[in-house]
C-alpha cells in the first residue's frame, strides 16, 4: 500500500501510487500500516489498535443519542406487548414489591416510579437515558431489540414458535 503526503497530511492511502504527474504536490511513500480516515474525513490516520472498539464506541454513541417520541413508544409498546404507559407503571410497582435493592447490581435496584411518572410525561425519549434499559429489561426486551425500537420507530418482528414447531412437523411428513 502507498500513502500520498501534501503538506505533511496523508491525504491518500491506496494500493498504487495514482497520477504522479498531477499530483506533483504529493509525495508517495509505501507503508505496512494500515490507515482509516479520520472523523471528518479530511486525511488518512494510522489505524489504531483499538480500532474496532473505537468503532463500536461511536454506534454506542450514535445509538445513544437516537430518540423517539412519547407516543412512537407508547405506541410500539402497545402493538407488541398491548401495553400503556398505565400498565408499565403497573408493572414498575410489581416489579417493586418483590425486587431487593442491591448495591453491586444496579438491574437489581427498584424503579423511582414518580421519577417514572415523569419521565414518561417527556416529549421524547432517548435511547441512553438509563429508564430506557430498566424498563426494557422489565418488559422483557434485549439491548438490540431497543435499538431497533429506536431506529425503526417499532419492535422486531418475532418468530411464531407454534409456526415453527408446525413448518419442522410438516416437514419431517415430507421426508417420509
Amino acid at each position: 500500500m502507498f500513502i500520498g503526503k501534501q503538506n505533511g497530511i496523508v491525504k491518500f492511502y491506496k494500493k498504487e501510487i495514482i497520477n504522479s504527474h498531477f499530483l506533483i504536490d504529493t509525495i508517495w511513500e509505501e507503508t505496512e500500516d494500515e490507515y482509516v480516515l479520520n472523523d471528518d474525513q479530511t486525511e488518512w490516520i494510522k489505524k489504531p489498535d483499538n480500532y474496532e472498539e473505537i468503532l463500536a464506541q461511536k454506534e454506542r454513541d450514535r445509538l445513544n443519542n437516537l430518540s423517539l417520541t412519547s407516543a412512537d413508544v407508547e405506541r410500539a409498546l402497545y402493538k407488541d406487548k398491548g401495553v400503556d404507559f398505565d400498565d408499565l407503571l403497573e408493572m414498575a410497582k410489581q416489579a417493586n414489591e418483590v425486587q431487593t435493592v442491591s448495591l453491586y447490581d444496579e438491574s437489581a435496584n427498584k424503579i423511582d416510579i414518580k421519577a417514572l411518572k415523569i419521565e414518561l410525561k417527556a416529549n421524547s425519549f432517548y435511547r441512553g437515558h438509563p429508564y430506557i434499559a430498566q424498563i426494557g429489561k422489565l418488559l422483557g426486551y434485549t439491548s438490540d431489540e431497543l435499538d431497533y425500537l429506536f431506529e425503526n420507530k417499532e419492535l422486531p418482528e418475532k418468530e411464531n414458535k407454534e409456526d415453527l414447531v408446525t413448518t419442522e412437523a410438516n416437514s419431517d411428513i415430507e421426508k417420509e
